[in-house]
């Protein structure tokens, strides 16, 4: 298995919904691609003080390299990667 990890900093001018949609996005990529098995997406939580400026954080879980690179050539297809 490969766990892929993306630590994003979304300034406070993007909103809500707009930041769901993407992540949602990402998932509907994600899940279309054979050998994904999980995604994960969402904004921090409070409290830990450890963020490092970093306001959301996505995982993929993979079964191989072959299945992330599928994902990641997914991303420029529909343009979600570099809308993010």
């Amino acid at each position: 298995m490969l766990r892929h990890i993306v630590l994003l900093q979304i300034g406070d001018q993007v909103g809500a919904a707009e930041i769901a949609s993407l992540i949602d996005e990402l998932a509907a990529v994600a899940f279309e691609i054979p050998g994904i098995v999980a995604f994960a997406g969402g904004a921090k939580t409070q409290g830990s003080g450890l963020s490092q400026g970093f306001t959301h954080a996505l995982t993929i879980d993979f079964i191989d390299e072959t299945a992330r690179d599928a994902y990641l050539s997914g991303l420029d297809k529909d343009d979600v990667g570099r809308r993010i």
